[in-house]
């Protein structure tokens, strides 16, 4: 009887073993696909439609969102312009790669280039053809409340702005003027450039970080900017916007981005979550996706020489490792949200079928 029990103890920690290691594997290094699965379960049983994002005729990005419903974001129109736009010219800084490219999901189709040349030009004229004003100063409005935790009233109201997406829209306009030849492009970039580097509390989008310039993602106006979340790769992307202007109107060393740059460099300690990396400074930890963005934008800073400190040499490396074991890191440091509750119930249900599984394989053998 005894050795009875022992033998069905032991294929008990035999089978537990094997199915949390099997599942951890799968989880750990698979976690940016199941948790972009899980997105579009979401979506399904809200909407009934699985894609997180769409794409009308001339390539203008239509998104999914359990939370609102179906609008056109202003930052993708921004991000997918400037993938049409990718390899169509060679010189300035405007036209440098997006590093970071590969962990945004939902990569469109790929297309020849007459079609890539049309679905550019569509999106820098969507640009042009909805810059709106607030207090004299332009912006792509958002006109949709965005839920936004720890955010004040953890709501952004509309109408609300985004110095993410003006400053990147920089570069996308810069593009097109320097392809197409239109100087309206040139213009509206130039718009938008003063726009970011004006004060929040005058309808622009910069506001102070620990004493230095740091450009705000997401500015509700009816919001102190003391209260603002200070997002790490809104940041990023809008003093690439700065630098590129700065560099396509003077190629003398670019003044603000400097600046700018020398902020992130002082301030990347705020976004260090034990390893992983917080998507603001106003306690959100970074999911999947925006911690590989955050990686992948530390480490370009970092080999252009933008930034040097010690402290985002030593981030970089740790990220990475995180970054590489992202289902583990994520459910032990990820930020407590739907998308997170689900991708560890998914953790804890493939791990339940494992272990039944193998139980019952190991069972077959006695």
């Amino acid at each position: 009887m005894i050795l009875y029990f022992k033998k069905r103890f032991w294929k008990f920690l035999i089978s537990l073993f094997l199915s949390v290691s099997l599942a951890f594997l799968l989880f750990n290094y698979n976690a940016y696909l199941i948790e972009s699965f899980n997105a579009s379960v979401r979506i399904f049983i809200k909407t009934g439609g699985w894609s997180v994002r769409e794409f009308d005729q001339s390539g203008l990005p239509v998104s999914n969102s359990p939370r609102i419903g179906t609008f056109i974001s202003p930052f993708y129109v921004v991000h997918y312009g400037l993938i049409y736009s990718e390899g169509l010219g060679v010189e300035g800084l405007h036209w440098r790669s997006d590093p970071s490219i590969q962990y945004w999901n939902v990569h469109p189709e790929e297309d020849e280039d007459t079609v890539r040349i049309e679905k550019f030009k569509s999106t820098a004229e969507w640009l042009v053809d909805n810059v709106e004003y607030y207090n004299g100063h332009a912006h792509l409005m958002y006109h949709f409340d965005w839920p936004y935790k720890n955010y004040p009233n953890s709501m952004l109201k509309a109408p609300w702005w985004s110095g993410l997406t003006d400053g990147y829209a920089i570069i996308l306009l810069l593009r097109a003027h320097s392809y197409f030849g239109d100087d309206k492009y040139l213009s509206y970039a130039e718009k938008l450039y003063r726009s970011v580097l004006s004060d929040t509390d005058q309808g622009g989008s910069l506001s102070q970080l620990n004493g230095c310039p740091w450009i705000e993602e997401y500015v509700d106006p009816r919001v102190n900017s003391s209260d603002m979340s200070f997002v790490l790769n809104g940041m990023v992307y809008a003093t690439y916007g700065v630098e590129a202007f700065e560099r396509y109107t003077d190629p003398a060393l670019p003044v603000v981005a400097s600046d700018l740059y020398e902020c992130i460099d002082n301030n990347i300690a705020v976004f260090n979550n034990n390893g992983w990396s917080y998507y603001d400074a106003i306690g959100n930890s970074a999911n999947i996706k925006y911690h590989g963005v955050n990686y992948a934008i530390l480490k370009d800073m970092l080999r252009r020489g933008v930034i040097g400190s010690e402290i985002a040499f030593a981030l970089s490396e740790s990220w990475g490792v995180t970054l590489k074991n992202s289902g583990f890191y994520y459910i032990l440091l990820g930020p407590k949200s739907i998308a997170y509750y689900h991708f560890t119930l998914s953790f804890f249900t493939v791990l339940a079928v494992l272990f039944f599984f193998i139980l019952w394989l190991v069972r077959l053998k006695r």
